[in-house]
Order: structure tokens, then sequence, then C-alpha cells
């Protein structure tokens, strides 16, 4: 049996000592990200500090100066561009090719990735992109955990459980959110849950948040301090409704989204073009509406702390939206991670702007919606509302808010579902596998979780349709482990140790972790 493969079955014969090293592997890999993570806050929140008091000088200076001001755009968007061709990966957000590496479609190339999105997100975020830095950091992150895998001679098997760890560390460390980070992983990258894997993200998370915070004191990104608790009654009704508002604009973002994606990629062949212009388009911006550059994260915690009249909130989320979607439609690196939340407190805010207005709601409410509203955005755009309602949580430091926060993310999650629409990142991945994304043939030994209601439970082993290349090796329910014959039914909670070729592992983790009616022999 080939070395890697011997070295994969370690999780299978040894679980414990596996769950150990990989949360010793979890808490290296969660230094080095926090390190990395706190360099790269430090270099956005100095623009964004620092952009204000240009663009005064420019306002009272000569047109020599705003001439010269563009041309500067122009060279960033050169060398944006020159980042970009270093790999495939580093423009976008990076979480869509994340999904794709892990699930065995695509292989990263860890350390020009690297750089590439670390220097191409400062450049743009900071020349004021309305993008954000929490899917580059994610990415960034998993960048770490290869590097640490392949440098320590890990397996395949391990690598895709340090990957997950690095993305998780990356989470942690730029929210400051180490709950969320875990469930982020499970429900967003993982798709599944696995004991391995908790291991390793725990370890990293704890790292990545003690280094980022303890070490080099970084705060958290929203400062939105307490708001006060929405009390039981007829208020909860208000709190359906704007699940349902603030899921329909998320919803509408994505759909809106992906039009932009075919109509820069229509219209705007070339790559030179297409980071040059949302460049230009920044710096015009930053004369007649600076409130929508950048990630945003600083408007909302203006928000919380100084409620705007509806008009003004109106013209920003719009504004805010659009120009969103087009520097991502673009190509160009950053995510949509951090606008999706500030969409969603601009959302909240009109919203309990309006209920205000007609008198059915207290207006020392309003701080609260603003930051409900950021969990019903996320959760109907990005379709993970335990991140979102774990997110909200520690962003208050709180959790008096957990019911108000799971009602409006479950309503917003729920009007997805109702209008036929996927997860962004799920879409997004889609889009990529169709423009030229191929399975790798690298053999991998993978864990999956059969999920109630998943296409796998209640079929016997050999119904299963495991590719031309799967073979299952181990089952284990509970602490029992079982011999995978052809007659073994399936049950919810198995856990299963399949041999397989990367790009067969996609199929299979879906089938072990989604509800569907195929996926058998007969």
């Amino acid at each position: 049996m080939p070395e890697n493969i011997e070295r994969a079955l370690l999780y299978v014969k040894q679980p414990a000592h596996f769950r150990l090293r990989l949360f010793a592997d979890g808490l290296l890999i969660g230094v080095l990200v926090g390190a990395v993570i706190a360099l790269y806050h430090w270099l956005l929140e100095s623009a964004d500090h620092l952009r204000p008091m240009l663009y005064d000088f420019l306002r009272d200076a000569s047109p020599l100066w705003t001439a010269g001001y563009f041309l500067a755009l122009l060279a960033l968007s050169v060398i944006v561009r020159r980042l970009m061709q270093l790999d495939s990966m580093v423009g976008g957000g990076g979480i869509p090719d994340l999904k794709g590496v892990l699930r065995g479609d695509s292989h990263l190339r860890w350390a020009r990735v690297l750089f590439g999105k670390f220097a191409s997100v400062v450049l743009g975020i900071g020349a004021g992109l309305s993008l954000g830095r929490g899917g580059p950091s994610v990415e960034i992150g998993a960048c770490v955990g290869a590097g640490v895998s392949r440098a320590a001679g890990r397996s395949r098997a391990e690598e895709r459980f340090l990957l997950t760890a690095g993305a998780g560390a990356g989470f942690a460390a730029i929210f400051n959110a180490p709950l969320a980070s875990l469930v982020f992983s499970f429900e967003e990258l993982a798709k599944n849950f696995s004991p391995q894997m908790l291991m390793g993200v725990l370890g990293s998370a704890i790292a990545a948040g003690f280094v980022t915070q303890e070490i080099f004191g970084v705060g958290p990104m929203f400062a939105v301090g307490s708001v006060p608790a929405v009390p039981l009654g007829g208020a909860y009704l208000l709190l359906f409704l704007l699940g349902v508002f603030s899921g329909a604009l998320g919803r509408l973002f994505n759909r809106v989204l992906c039009l932009a994606l075919d109509t820069w990629g229509r219209f705007v062949p070339s790559l030179g073009f297409r980071t040059a212009i949302p460049f230009l388009a920044a710096g015009v911006l930053g004369f007649l509406l600076p409130e929508i550059l950048s990630g945003g994260n600083f408007l909302v915690n203006r928000m919380v702390q100084e409620p705007l009249v509806f008009g003004a909130i109106l013209v920003i989320f719009l504004g805010k939206f659009l120009f969103t979607v087009f520097c991502y439609g673009s190509g160009v690196p950053g995510g949509i991670f951090l606008p999706v939340l500030v969409l969603g407190a601009l959302s909240g805010a009109l919203f309990s702007a309006a209920a205000v207005a007609l008198g059915a709601l207290p207006a020392a409410l309003c701080p609260t919606f603003v930051v409900l509203g950021m969990a019903g955005f996320f959760a109907g755009s990005i379709k993970a509302p335990l991140t979102a309602s774990l997110l909200i949580m520690e962003i208050t430091g709180s959790f008096e808010h957990l019911l108000a926060v799971v009602c409006v993310a479950a309503c917003a999650a729920l009007v997805n579902d109702l209008t036929g629409g996927r997860p962004i990142y799920d879409e997004l991945y889609e889009r990529s596998r169709g423009q030229g994304a191929r399975g790798s043939r690298r053999r991998v030994m993978a864990e999956l979780c059969v999920a109630a209601g998943s296409a796998m439970e209640g079929r016997c082993v050999s119904a299963i349709d495991w590719g031309a290349h799967g073979h299952v090796m181990n089952v284990r329910r509970g602490t029992i482990e079982l011999l995978p014959q052809g007659s073994l039914m399936l049950k919810a909670g198995d856990m299963l140790y399949v041999l397989t070729e990367e790009g067969e592992l996609g199929a299979l983790e879906r089938a072990a972790g989604e509800a569907s009616g195929g996926f058998s022999r007969d």
C-alpha cells in the first residue's frame, strides 16, 4: 500500500492520536494565521482612517493633485491585475475557490495565492473598492494551513482538515468570533460534522483569536457595544417581518450579483479594463458618496451610535448595494462577506426607521434592529443561519439577543428556500466549475458523516454509487467498528472512511450530507 495511504489510514486505526495531532497542528496554524491577519487588518484599518483625510485634501487642492490621484489609482489597478495573473484563485472572494479545493475540483498553490490575495486585497480595498476582507481572510488562512500541511509532510486526508482549520482561523481572527468560526467551518465549508475536523478548527480558532487580540491588540471589527434587548410581546411580530424583509433583500442581492458577473464577462472581456474601471469608479465616489467605499464596518458602528434619517439610509443602501455588485462582478480580489453584513445593517436601519415613523417601534430599539438586520441579510444571502446567529452574539458580546437573532435568521433563510434560492457561495462555486474547473485524480482518504434524511441514510453499502474509484474502508457507528460489507445498511450518524479520488469527493459529500432521492445504483 502506498505510504500516503498508510498515513491516511492513521485516523481510522488511531482516532484519538489523530485528533491530538490535528489539534496541535491547528494551534500552530492559528498562531501563524493570527499574525498574518493582524498585519492585514492593520493595513486595511489604516487605509480606512487615511482615506477621508486624503479626500478632504483633494477637495481643496489643485486639480493637478486630483489628476495625479486618479493616475495613482490606475497604477494600482495595473498592479492588482498583475497579481491576479499569478493564479486564478487570487481574483474574487476566495470562499468559492476554497470550496472547490476541499471538494477536489482544483489544487491550491498556497504560496502564490497567499501573497497575491494579501497584496491585491489590501491595495483594492485600501483604494476604496466596496469589497470585503472576510472571504479573503478565510482563503489566506487556508493557504497557511496548506503550507503547514505540506511542510510537515501530512497526508492528503490530513491536508483537507488543516485547510479547514486555517480557514476557520482566518474567520476567527478577522471577526474576533471563534465560536462563529467553528460553526462556519461546518455549516458553510465542510457541509458536514466531523470530530477530527472539530479538533483542528478548535485549536486554530483559539490560537488565532489569542494572537490577534492579546498579542497584537486587534479590536473587534464592529464596535457596536451593548444594544437594548427586544422585549417579548408585539415587537416579536416585527422581528418576523424584519426577517422576511432582510431575507428578501439578501436573495435579491444574490441574483443581482450573478447578473453582474454575467454582464462584466459579456461586455468587458479585457482583464485590464475590468480592474481599472472599479478603481476609477471608487475615486469618483470618494467625492460623491464616501460612505459606500471599502468594506463599511465603520458605517455599522456609526448607525448604531447615531441613527440616520430614512432618506440618507436609503441612498447609502442603494449605493452600497450597487457598488458592491459592480466591484465583485468585475472579478477583482475581494469578498462579499463584510458588505453583506453592512447591507444587512442598512436593511435593519431602513426597516426600523419606517417602523418608528409608523409608530410601531420605539426609537430606542433602532440600534438593535440594525444589528438584527445583519443576521437576516446574511442568512438570506449566504444561507447560514447558525453562523449568522452566533456571529451576532459575538459581535454584541451578549446572548440576551439569541431568541431575536434566531427568529430573524430563520425567517430570512426560509425566504431564500421558498423563493428557490441557493447559498451565494454555492452558486459562485458552481459557476467556477462551469468555467473549466476539473476534478483532481489524486487519491484521498475522506471522512463522511451520514446525515439524517440524506441520500445515503437507509441504503445498503452495495446500493450506493461510490464513484469509479471509491472504496469504503471502514464504518464507525458510535464506538463500534463495522465491516463495510455490501449488505450493511447505513444509518444517520455513521462515520464513513472512503478511499476515493479528489474529483469524486464532492458528489460523495453531497450524498452524505444533503437530502436527496438519488445517488444509488438502482
